[in-house]
């Protein structure tokens, strides 16, 4: 057995010495597929720079409930997250994708084009809001919304604000797969 082993192993060796530096590589194989889920853009990766963040936050009611809360985080590359919490406080539904070109030039020009100007509100608010949403726009300031309104925003930024949420949650939303449309 040992002899076999060592014949097999010089065979080995000598043939590899024998090999031209010419050899033709072998063609790669066929792709393999990326698992479920998994952006099919490779330069599509959530990396880098974050372009811009909603984050719809949740804290417990006067009744003691907790309320679901969710986070889509968009890339400069196009790549965008989806996390969300249960109201269980379980992890909710994830997910992940590309979004086109063309509406993350359009996001960039939004945030690039307004002052995003963010005036904190003066007056105290008696009720304690359940919920609230936080925007973070690349390099500006958090701005977040809540039934009492706690911070002013421009107009101009709101108008951009509007349109932006609206871009991700198109974007971030589940989606049906073409067998399981009823």
């Amino acid at each position: 057995m040992k002899t076999s082993l060592l014949i097999l192993a010089l065979a080995m060796i000598g043939g590899s010495a024998a090999a031209t530096p010419n050899t033709p590589t072998p063609a790669p194989g066929p792709p393999v597929p990326l698992p479920a889920g998994a952006p099919r853009n490779i330069g599509c990766m959530p990396v880098g720079a974050v372009l811009f963040t909603i984050h719809h936050g949740a804290s417990w009611s006067a009744k003691g409930d907790r309320h679901a809360s969710s986070e889509s985080i968009l890339y400069a590359s196009g790549a965008w997250t989806f996390d969300g919490v249960l109201a269980t406080g379980k992890a909710g539904r994830h997910a992940t994708g590309c979004m086109a070109a063309d509406k993350v030039t359009t996001i960039m020009h939004l945030i690039a084009s307004v002052p995003w100007t963010v005036t904190p509100q003066l007056t105290e608010c008696i009720a304690n809001p359940d919920t609230s949403t936080t925007y973070t726009p690349l390099d500006k300031a958090p701005y977040t919304r809540a039934p009492c309104g706690a911070d002013d925003l421009d107009d101009k930024s709101t108008a951009a604000l509007a349109q932006i949420e609206k871009l991700l949650d198109a974007a971030t939303a589940p989606s049906t797969p073409p067998c399981c449309k009823k």
